[in-house]
């Protein structure tokens, strides 16, 4: 009797186990706010990727007195995991990052970034303008999952990269779009009226 029970508890410990690590990896993590200081916008990110996104850190430029961008690139702290090479992908000087595109799989971890969005940065605006191109980031990780994808929208810029990660990036959940200071927000879309009434 004692030899059965000696087989079969490491089996359901062993069931146990991979329920709570697949079926709670949804909250693994710890959540990370790596932002650009009060004068910088987000120009790229930085990482490491294995089966998945191991970690991310983002990378900032300073947004100068006279509105255009200063020429040095400073990368903020860093989240999760420190496995394999890390990999740098920056928008050009003048531009600005407002968006990425990625996948989170079905266990919770996110597969990969695998582009980021930059756009052209206007200097006397202090906007970033039309249109944003796509720049390719991490290599494509195939597994089901869902689609991420973030867009800063008229005229806005990011400003960090906020989600969850421990040993591997568990959520990427925003890039803070917002105006610099002493930027020149678009006036709003005036509303139609209804000359029908």
């Amino acid at each position: 009797m004692r030899q059965v029970l000696a087989t079969s508890a490491p089996l359901s410990a062993l069931a146990a186990l991979l329920l709570a690590c697949w079926g709670g990896a949804a909250a693994q993590g710890t959540e990370f706010n790596l932002s650009c200081r009060a004068d910088e916008v987000l120009v790229g990110i930085s990482g490491r990727q294995g089966w998945w996104m191991e970690g991310i850190a983002a990378r900032c430029r300073k947004v100068e007195a006279s509105g255009l961008l200063g020429p040095a690139i400073r990368s903020t702290g860093y989240a999760g995991g420190t496995e394999g090479a890390l990999e740098t992908f920056d928008c050009k000087a003048g531009e600005v990052m407002v968006g990425y595109r990625g996948s989170q799989a079905d266990h919770g971890y996110v597969l990969h970034v695998q582009e980021i969005l930059c756009a052209p940065w206007q200097a006397d605006t202090r906007l970033a303008g039309v249109p944003a191109r796509a720049v390719g980031a991490f290599a494509t990780k195939s597994a089901p999952g869902d689609a991420i994808a973030e867009y800063c929208r008229d005229g806005r810029a990011g400003t960090r990269l906020r989600g969850r990660a421990g040993t591997y990036l568990d959520r990427l959940i925003d890039i803070g779009c917002s105006y610099p200071a002493d930027a020149a927000p678009p006036a709003p879309a005036k509303e139609k009226k209804n000359n029908d009434a």
